[in-house]
């Protein structure tokens, strides 16, 4: 590797300006003093690849894979945050991004109050090459030079929440019955030890689904394992709450999706009707499976749904 130093300050930053318009692919060139002191030799710093991040708990990991070649001493990760909207793209912009962290290494845990700030929101990570005389663990701000070839971003959630909620029919259409499913989709990996979800009651007089809810004798309990479904239109005959076992309980992908499906009636022997509506998710108190996070149950971190069985 290169050690970059500098003689002569106006010609070697004359050197750098000149010597950065002349490629396309080194966009922050560091000066190497060759043998002769009145010429000047070009180091471009190119930026890592393939940046990724997720959330862990409160915190933030973030990877990426090594510039090739890596001609400074560290990378410089940078953060933004971009709101509550999944879609939102990352900026552009390196000035968009406010410094986090110096490091030589090719990942990095973000415990900043960028990566501990309000749950449901999504930050976007940039990671460039950085040089600089100073150990990359010590930099408090971007170093004197960085790459700018191409400016790679990856973007995660903050925190612990829920992403999405459906419901599905696998029975009788337009009924709350056995075969319909419900699937709950969370942001990171849940903690599912000692977990269990074996009953699902619909209290229709509150237009409300408990999921995972123990068995009550005439009514549904107003507590439940998993969480509760809102707001969905239901119907019965003298408004009676119906409760259904469940014949599975699957967790895919990492954990972080649930997909319960229902069983035979096991409570109220009337039909349980369902009409189109908003469905609102509500959590009860689960933590993430890393960090021991709390679940969020703030209106941002309530997915909604108007699929119906």
């Amino acid at each position: 590797m290169i050690v970059p130093r500098v003689r002569g300050a106006a010609l070697g930053l004359l050197a750098l300006g000149m010597l950065g318009a002349g490629t396309g692919r080194a966009t922050a060139d560091v000066n190497a003093s060759t043998s002769n002191a009145s010429t000047f030799s070009a180091t471009a710093l190119y930026s890592p690849t393939a940046p990724a991040a997720a959330p862990l708990g409160h915190t933030a990991s973030v990877t990426w894979t090594a510039s090739s070649p890596q001609n400074g001493n560290g990378y410089i990760v940078s953060g933004a945050n971009i709101g509550s909207s999944s879609g939102t793209a990352c900026p552009a912009a390196a000035a968009s991004y406010a410094f986090v962290a110096g490091t030589a290494a090719t990942s990095l845990t973000d415990s900043t109050s960028l990566a501990g700030g309000t749950d449901g929101t999504y930050v976007c990570y940039l990671v460039r090459s950085g040089f600089s005389s100073a150990a990359p663990g010590t930099w408090v701000a971007d170093p004197g030079w960085t790459s700018a070839d191409a400016l790679p971003t990856a973007k995660t959630a903050i925190g612990f929440f829920a992403t999405s909620v459906t419901l599905a029919n696998g029975g009788t259409g337009g009924r709350l019955d056995t075969g319909d499913t419900i699937v709950i989709t969370f942001d990171q990996a849940v903690n599912t030890s000692g977990l269990t979800v074996s009953q699902v009651c619909a209290a229709v007089a509150s237009k409300t689904v408990y999921v995972g809810a123990g068995t009550g004798v005439a009514t549904c309990p107003t507590t439940a394992t998993v969480g509760t479904l809102t707001g969905i239109q239901l119907s019965s005959t003298l408004s009676v709450d119906g409760a259904f076992a469940v014949t599975s309980a699957v967790w895919t992908n990492s954990s972080r999706t649930l997909t319960v499906t229902l069983g035979a009636q096991n409570m109220g022997a009337l039909a349980i009707s369902v009409a189109a509506g908003t469905t609102t998710y509500t959590p009860a108190a689960l933590t993430s499976s890393s960090g021991a996070a709390a679940i969020c149950t703030t209106a941002i971190c309530k997915p909604t749904t108007t699929t119906v069985p």
